[in-house]
């Protein structure tokens, strides 16, 4: 009889230990029974620590699945650095679940692919990392947009597939494949697959097993593509790293971009992270030689550039509620010549709020301490944090059931633009993007030239890449300054130099507008200098000041439940608890009201720890859930965010 360690896929458990009459090798998929339900884990080991009245038996192994050491230890350092057990990670983000539906062969495309050519800055970058693709290294490109960072990584890709290797390229936003992946088939020597939640458990499946057999060379995908298991990965690719789309929300909190570092330190191999606009912390990392920095200064074709109009909409004629007579002059001359345009506002929706004609009062969310949205095309009321939707408005505070809107949604920008120029618009948001189809659809749309306006969220701020695009106008941007977070000016800078660079990629020169309330906000300055290194500089220096990445690491402390009473009563006892263990350097703000106080219901507070040493995460962590689960009251609730990047 044989006894082993099993990770056990169900959240908030360790390690727990079967036994089997088969010698069954670390890494191996099973299936095993926990408190009479059946579910899946992961051989990690074979143990001696055992009680063999209480241990039960192994049910099934999968042969199909193999884990390699590494990835083993891939996961158990994640679960360590934030904080959960094993089994959160393996139930929340590993894809193991797949191996329990029926398999499916896919067939492979014949593939027919270009040559990649590069120029001499280019080839440069190229040289310096392709000599040491046999180690670990992390390598920062930062390349100004359009400068052909995907051509450096298509080449590196097609070094790697030469020697039989492996290569997971992921990217922030699901959008971002669809075109990326055109790109790259055409150019790799193999067949690329695309991973992520929008295509079917069936896919999913069928790539997971394909990768670890190795029949699968490249995987492109969202962050949930960095956890597929491969036989023989030789290169981890970080697309648009600074993009806050890399952390997931929802436990186990986790950053795809500093996990990829992480993996490739365990499989000793490069990790090159790319962007324009890199992180204020690669960007440290970099300048302190942590990570290897290497510079695109030149675009792609070099002669196009973009000119930037910032409008002040208190002086401004305005045409339709939203549009400045500049924006609209500039979309009405680019129709004219067949030209393209871009149109970013930072809201879902029709209107940001909805009021009482007769008080004044804004119609909140019954559940969250959140105004709700209203969406025209199907005459609702959203929120955007627990989902509930209200077709007839009624005021909490006098009872009036007539309202009117305020604020300027993608929905509403979209309706009148297509009043103003009808037949040209296309919009593209969350709301839309209900699937890989209905996203591939628009942009063929839009990349055919049928459609001549795109209007959307940030999304259409990244990985656009089409040669007619002449204008872009940025409809509203002031309500991103008003985010109570560290982080508002590097997001801002970031997210306008990216849209900037959706235009004058190819050999046509584009006009960027920006309309504000508030001309005078020092972002626009750096946008229109384009000196981010003084930039980044600047706010590096103000974080050391004030404490803030990537002197220190964050830990969001956030307590929820039904009673406010016991919410702030137990977020009192964790904070006087932590406050007389803290060490010397680390520090605790709070507790305090979230700034949003509640959400389903459920009341929160937060604290947020400023640690020095990574180590001293895992003590208060500790320390956080015996105090809790000493005092919890019914279903109070607690968040232990590593790293945080949302402080709402």
């Amino acid at each position: 009889m044989f006894y082993y360690k099993v990770a056990v896929a169900i959240p908030y458990l360790q390690f727990l230990t079967y036994r089997s009459i088969n010698d069954i090798p670390d890494g191996s998929i099973v299936k095993i029974e926990v408190k009479k339900r059946i579910t899946l884990g992961i051989i990690y080991s074979k143990t001696s620590d055992i009680e063999p009245l209480q241990i039960k038996e192994i049910l099934e192994i999968y042969d199909g699945i193999h884990l390699t050491k590494n990835y083993l230890t891939f996961l158990e350092k994640l679960s360590s650095y934030y904080t959960y057990p094993i089994g959160t990670t393996l139930h929340k983000i590993s894809p193991i679940r797949l191996v329990d539906l029926d398999i499916k062969k896919v067939k492979e495309p014949d593939l027919r692919y270009n040559t990649v050519l590069l120029n001499d800055e280019q080839q440069s970058i190229y040289e310096e990392i392709a000599n040491k693709l046999d180690r670990f290294y992390t390598y920062l490109i930062y390349g100004v947009t359009g400068s052909g960072k995907t051509e450096i990584y298509c080449k590196l890709i097609n070094d790697i597939l030469d020697s039989d290797g492996q290569v997971i390229y992921i990217l922030p936003e699901i959008t971002l494949t669809t075109q990326l992946f055109h790109r790259l088939q055409s150019r790799l020597k193999k067949d690329v697959a695309v991973y992520h939640s929008k295509i079917s458990e069936k896919k999913r499946q069928d790539i997971l097993i394909r990768f670890n057999s190795g029949a699968l060379s490249v995987i492109i995908g969202a962050r949930s593509a960095l956890f597929i298991p491969g036989k023989n990965i030789k290169l981890i690719i970080v697309d648009e790293e600074h993009d806050p789309s890399f952390k997931q929300e929802d436990t186990p909190h986790y950053n795809a971009r500093d996990m990829a570092v992480l993996y490739g330190k365990i499989l000793n191999i490069p990790v090159v992270l790319g962007s324009a606009t890199p992180s204020i912390e690669s960007y440290y990392n970099a300048s302190t030689n942590k990570y290897r920095l290497l510079r695109l200064n030149k675009k792609f074709y070099p002669n196009t550039e973009t000119s930037i109009d910032i409008i002040d909409m208190k002086n401004e004629e305005i045409i339709a509620d939203f549009l400045s007579k500049k924006l609209y002059d500039g979309i009405y001359e680019r129709l004219n010549r067949g030209e393209q345009t871009l149109l970013l506002i930072n809201k879902k929706g029709y209107s940001s709020y909805i009021i009482c004609r007769y008080c004044g009062t804004i119609l909140h969310c019954n559940n969250c301490s959140v105004s709700m949205t209203y969406y025209k095309s199907d005459e609702v009321a959203r929120c955007h944090y627990c989902g509930t939707y209200q077709h007839k408005f009624r005021c909490g505070k006098c009872g009036g059931e007539d309202f009117f809107t305020v604020g300027t949604g993608s929905e509403k920008v979209f309706e009148l633009m297509d009043q103003l120029f009808p037949g040209e618009i296309l919009r593209l948001d969350q709301d839309v993007v209900t699937s890989t189809r209905r996203i591939e659809s628009i942009l063929a749309e839009f990349g055919e030239k049928k459609k001549k306006i795109l209007v959307g969220t940030q999304i259409i701020s990244k990985g656009l890449n089409y040669p007619d695009i002449t204008l872009i106008g940025v409809i509203n941007i002031d309500n991103l300054f008003t985010l109570p977070d560290f982080r508002v000016e590097e997001r801002s800078v970031q997210m306008l130099t990216q849209f900037l660079g959706r235009g004058g990629r190819f050999e046509k020169p584009c006009q960027m507008i920006i309309q504000t309330y508030n001309p005078d906000n020092p972002v626009f300055d750096v946008v229109k200098s384009g000196d981010l290194d003084s930039f980044y500089n600047d706010i590096i220096e103000k974080r050391k000041v004030m404490g803030y990445p990537p002197f220190v690491h964050l830990v969001k402390i956030l307590i929820d439940g039904q009673r406010i009473d016991k919410v702030m009563d137990i977020s009192n006892k964790i904070s006087e608890s932590l406050k007389h263990s803290l060490s010397k350097d680390d520090k605790l703000l709070g507790p305090a009201i979230a700034p949003i106080s509640k959400i389903k219901n459920r009341h929160r507070m937060q604290m947020i720890l400023k640690v020095k040493k990574v180590s001293n995460i895992t003590k208060y962590r500790k320390l956080v859930d015996d105090i809790f689960y000493k005092h919890k009251h019914g279903n109070t609730k607690f968040i232990f965010d590593v790293d945080p990047y949302n402080f709402m």
